[in-house]
């Protein structure tokens, strides 16, 4: 990890997809980035960098888990316990959308996505 070259997410990203804070958890004695990283505006063109092979990228295991599953990226840190995110994923809709139908369903699916994801993770 510490000689591969990071995507950052954003120019001062901060927190969970901030390196230096990850670097910090894992005990590691690094909070610079290496020769060759990148900065990318987008957590889709970091993964997609990553995938391509420029890097290593922090992603959510739920945004992720397709991509691992299918072998377009691996864990860098396989062998190491799973960090909590200190963030969750939000469905938001305007007011005027309140009791539509169409969103309960839709916000139901992405529910049950994510539920079947969470498992898929825990059962590998």
């Amino acid at each position: 990890m510490l000689t591969l070259p990071l995507i950052h997410k954003g120019d001062n990203a901060t927190g969970d997809w901030g390196w230096p804070s990850w670097f910090r958890r894992l005990g590691l004695p690094k909070s610079g980035a290496a020769a060759g990283s990148l900065t990318l505006d987008d957590m889709g063109m970091c993964m997609s960098a990553a995938a391509e092979g420029a890097g290593v990228t922090l992603g959510r295991s739920l945004l992720v888990a397709d991509a691992v599953s299918s072998g377009r990226l691996v864990s860098a840190l396989a062998d190491y316990p799973a960090v909590e995110c200190t963030k969750i994923q939000v469905a938001q809709w305007p007011a005027d959308l309140i009791g539509d139908r169409s969103v309960e369903l839709f916000v139901n699916w992405l529910a049950e996505q994510a539920e079947t994801t969470v498992r898929n993770i825990s059962a590998a």
